[in-house]
């Protein structure tokens, strides 16, 4: 876990890195003075985001783990600003396919606190956020729940979703921020259309 943690916080460094490098390059043109107010003001920016991501990381971002009770839920939902909560069931299949994907984004995404709770051990958090299909993934921003993945509604409604899909779905809920083209929220309707597209040939073939 450690060295899938590290490896996500020396992503993001090399990304803000690059993203510095790239905009200093653009400003080659400029006068020297105007030149060196720019390159302190990247700095600055850059230090900053360091900065986040060293609190994000003692907050436990840039990992996926397991809450222990509702207690627990409500404590990160105040230190976070962002968080991905899983609601699960112990035998329910799909929740595994959840997770699965859930690992992979957390630290891709230390912009959030990707976490699960079990269903059972939760009920007045069920209750209170009217969860009532399992898996649904709730997005809580600055305290208050703002979006819920409910199972695969917003996924394609296919188990073998890629793991871009539901970063896109993410990203649209406000939860993580993406810059591949690829993983933008309009990827998910892309997929439904193939999907759909699928289907009518299928349909077709079979006439």
């Amino acid at each position: 876990i450690m060295e899938g943690l590290e490896r996500g916080i020396l992503n993001v460094a090399k990304r803000l890195e690059a993203d510095v490098d790239a905009q200093l390059e653009r400003l080659e043109l400029c006068p020297e003075e105007e030149l060196a107010v720019l390159r302190q003001k990247r700095l600055k920016e850059f230090q900053d985001k360091a900065k986040k991501l060293e609190e994000w990381h003692k907050l436990g971002h840039g990992k996926y783990t397991e809450l222990v009770d509702e207690k627990e839920f409500f404590n990160i939902a105040k230190e976070s600003a962002s968080v991905v909560c899983l609601f699960f069931r112990d035998d329910i299949e799909l929740c595994k396919i959840f997770e699965m994907h859930l690992k992979r984004l957390a630290p891709k995404h230390m912009e959030a606190r990707f976490c699960c709770i079990n269903a059972a051990r939760a009920p007045f958090l069920v209750e209170r956020l009217r969860i009532k299909t399992i898996p649904t993934i709730t997005l809580v921003r600055d305290g208050k729940t703002k979006d819920y993945v409910v199972g695969l509604r917003d996924l394609g409604g296919r188990e073998d979703f890629r793991t871009e899909i539901l970063a896109a779905r993410l990203a649209r809920g406000g939860a993580i921020e993406v810059e591949d083209p690829e993983i933008r929220p309009d990827a998910i309707r892309k997929q439904k259309m193939k999907i759909i597209r699928g289907k009518d040939d299928e349909s077709s073939d079979s006439e």
